[in-house]
């Protein structure tokens, strides 16, 4: 054997071993509402059979993030991964978000995005056509180079050896030279062979990948792959639930002859018309709790869709109030009295969803809502001073309107409004002041929100509603109407979930 058949074998190892020294090194991020891990684990698996790419484990890549501390969600950003691709090799990163459909995000190691692609799921995982072409689709993007069937033949050139001469017929010089041209010339051919194949596979990756990218008519939605210019999905959880304590503050006046409250009082009392009158002093709270849910059952559509959703809350507290009543001969009564208040809502509503930041996006939205409304309050009927106390019963359409302002992760800021479609008291009510009445309310929150452990969070929130009814005609206890106003200040406190 020669040294220069020796020379051309040692080039031709070199030359097929050159693919996998510059093998591209990748790491396959957690993905967002990915249940159990399915569709990272499928994308790693297939990127590992493929022997294209060099595979950071995701225990690797949170250790070398949490060195620049990029911890949790934030570890699975395109910043996190600038961060960390020099210390870890890193040449790209795959992440996204999964529901119905998976959106998948290619970043470079200056976490500038490469290509954003997306996938149909079935029962939360990738079909195995899908997951082939998603595999190859990185590999393509990242510029990583996949085996060729010459390489994998490559063995088996290297292992070629010249025939075994008898010792007794020893060749002369330009013998071996000329045994030695057709295996040398096997070998070039092997290798032009090999560069051909492995750019004919390059060829047919970009191929595949261009008609990804247009969807026929009659393609299959399991065999179409798109490339998606959208980020994370933004949209509502499918349900929502709140349980909270309420400490409530409630204030009562009746006043004959005058359309308020306060237009009476500022009278001097030999010129107030007569007739009884009654004060709810709100000077004790009174606590109970509160129930509320939120149902978006089209949460997972990416269109507008999503927005819809019903909404509905409890609540009851019981009160012991201290009362003033001072009738029309002139006699008073104070006493502390016990009452139940009740609330009830239920309303459709419809909300746009956006997204605040970038390296992880923060959902909030604004909406409308309209629905019906009820309020009762009701007094112990044994309490007389010297008559029984009036209670307040309210049925009424509510129409209104909602915000959600993301800060962080763990604060939201949300309020909303609502007007009262004529709030009237019950006709039994209306009955003892006047012969009819016109009645207006209105209500408004304010609080804070937001997530502490995975899907459950915390809620406070501090709530006002104020109702006013304007009695004319003749009543039972008033002979020319008057007015009654009622008000309720609470503050909300308690924990939510979503799903």
């Amino acid at each position: 054997m020669s040294f220069k058949f020796l020379g051309r074998l040692l080039g031709l190892a070199m030359l097929l071993g050159s693919a996998g020294a510059h093998a591209q090194r990748v790491v396959v991020l957690e993905f967002r509402n990915d249940k159990a891990a399915k569709v990272r684990t499928q994308i790693e698996r297939a990127l590992r059979s493929s022997h294209s790419v060099d595979i950071l484990s995701l225990r690797q890549y949170k250790a070398a993030a949490a060195k620049k501390s990029f911890k949790g969600a934030r570890a699975m950003t395109p910043a996190a991964v600038a961060k960390t691709a020099k210390a870890a090799g890193l040449s790209a990163a795959v992440g996204g978000s999964a529901g119905k459909t998976v959106h998948v995000q290619i970043w470079d190691s200056s976490g500038a995005e490469l290509s954003t692609l997306k996938f149909p799921l079935k029962h939360g995982s990738l079909s195995q056509q899908d997951t082939r072409h998603l595999a190859d689709a990185v590999v393509s993007t990242v510029g990583a180079r996949k085996p060729s069937g010459a390489a994998k033949r490559a063995p088996s050139t290297a292992s070629v050896e010249p025939p075994v001469e008898s010792p007794k017929a020893e060749p002369t010089a330009s013998a071996i030279e000329q045994k030695e041209e057709p295996v040398a010339a096997s070998s070039k051919a092997e290798v032009t062979s090999a560069k051909s194949d492995s750019s004919g596979r390059e060829q047919q990756l970009r191929e595949e990948l261009a008609e990804a990218h247009t969807t026929s008519p009659s393609t299959a939605p399991s065999e179409t792959m798109e490339v998606a210019a959208k980020g994370p999905r933004v949209g509502p959880s499918l349900i929502h639930a709140q349980v909270t304590g309420t400490t409530t503050w409630r204030s009562y006046c009746s006043r004959p002859g005058f359309t308020s409250c306060a237009q009476y009082n500022a009278l001097d009392p030999s010129q107030r018309p007569p007739g009884d009158t009654v004060d709810f002093k709100a000077q004790v709270p009174y606590v109970g709790f509160s129930l509320a849910a939120e149902l978006f059952p089209f949460a997972e559509s990416s269109s507008l869709l999503h927005g819809f959703g019903l909404l509905a809350g409890y609540e009851r507290g019981f009160s012991q109030t201290n009362v003033n009543i001072v009738t029309s001969a002139g006699t008073t009564g104070n006493r502390q009295v016990y009452a139940a208040d009740q609330a009830l809502t239920a309303l459709a509503a419809f909300r746009y969803f956006f997204a605040l930041g970038q390296e992880e996006p923060l959902v909030g939205y604004a909406g409308i809502h309209g629905g019906f409304g009820t309020r009762r309050f009701d007094v112990d009927s044994s309490a007389s001073v010297p008559q029984p106390l009036p209670g307040s019963h309210r049925n009424y359409p509510v129409v209104g309107i909602d915000v959600s302002v993301p800060i962080w992760k763990f604060l939201r800021v949300e309020g909303s409004g609502n007007y009262f479609l004529s709030p009237k008291p019950s006709s039994s009510e209306i009955n003892n002041y006047g012969s009819t009445v016109s009645s207006s309310g209105w209500g408004a929150d304010l609080g804070l929100a937001g997530d502490i452990w995975g899907p459950f969070g915390y809620v406070a929130r501090l709530r006002y509603s104020q109702y006013k009814d304007h009695f004319t005609g003749s009543g039972a206890q008033w002979q020319n109407g008057g007015a009654a106003e009622e008000s309720y200040l609470g503050l909300y406190w308690g924990a939510s979930a979503h799903f």
